[in-house]
């Protein structure tokens, strides 16, 4: 199973939500559209067919399949991108950040 963790920036991020909204939940899905990962953040619990990956720093990380059984890196990151706007729904958008995925580790093979 792929390792989750959160830059320093989505960390504070996430820490300044959580005096928000109390619970989070992230939902990691494979490649979104216009060149962005697609990760949510909400205060909602995920519904369906998302597969519970662990709660990391406090959120609960669910992970939308198959990504759950083909993701091919050993860790990935949480990094927090500075926007000036953004369409999504996701909370970390009203701090003017976008939550991205982030790889420069090795593959497993």
């Amino acid at each position: 199973m792929v390792k989750i963790v959160f830059s320093p920036k989505a960390l504070e991020i996430i820490e300044n939500l959580r005096n928000i909204h109390k619970k989070l939940y992230m939902i990691i899905s494979d490649t979104g559209c216009c060149g962005y990962s697609n990760v949510h953040l909400s205060a909602i619990e995920p519904r369906g067919e998302y597969v519970y990956h662990g709660e990391i720093a406090g959120v609960s990380v669910y992970l939308r399949p198959p990504l759950d059984v083909i993701s091919s890196y050993n860790e990935v990151t949480i990094e927090a991108l500075p926007t000036d706007i953004d369409d999504s729904l996701s909370l970390e958008t009203t701090m003017r950040y976008r939550f991205v995925l982030s790889s420069n580790i090795t593959c497993k093979k």
